[in-house]
């Protein structure tokens, strides 16, 4: 069997389940704090700094995408093994520190591939 025809096999079984989950939950979460969300509502950017572990290129554009189809999140620039990210309803520390978290799965399950 073939690298590629692993890699697509593995994106097939693996990681697009994943993702189609994710975005549903995000999808859900983010149409909640836009419709009833008692904060108020921040033009400002919300951005966070990751680094990642991930060392091919593809898998970093693999994660940026993952990223901005996630409802509510975008990748704005990647450079060398960091990401930057705007993410709505970021507010306070512990609000980035979930967002964090959720990245982190979605970059171990990348990893997996």
């Amino acid at each position: 069997m073939t690298r590629k025809l692993k890699l697509t096999l593995k994106l097939l079984f693996i990681y697009t389940p994943y993702l189609l989950l994710e975005i549903l939950k995000s999808g859900i979460s983010t149409c909640s704090l836009i419709l009833f969300s008692k904060e108020p509502k921040q033009s400002d950017l919300n951005l966070i700094k990751i680094n990642t572990k991930i060392d091919e290129k593809i898998k970093k554009v693999l994660y940026a995408c993952s990223i901005t189809l996630t409802p509510g999140t975008f990748t704005i620039d990647i450079k060398d093994n960091s990401l930057i990210i705007n993410a709505l309803g970021c507010y306070s520390e512990k609000d980035k520190l979930e967002v964090i978290g959720a990245l982190e799965q979605m970059e171990n399950k990348i990893n997996l591939i």
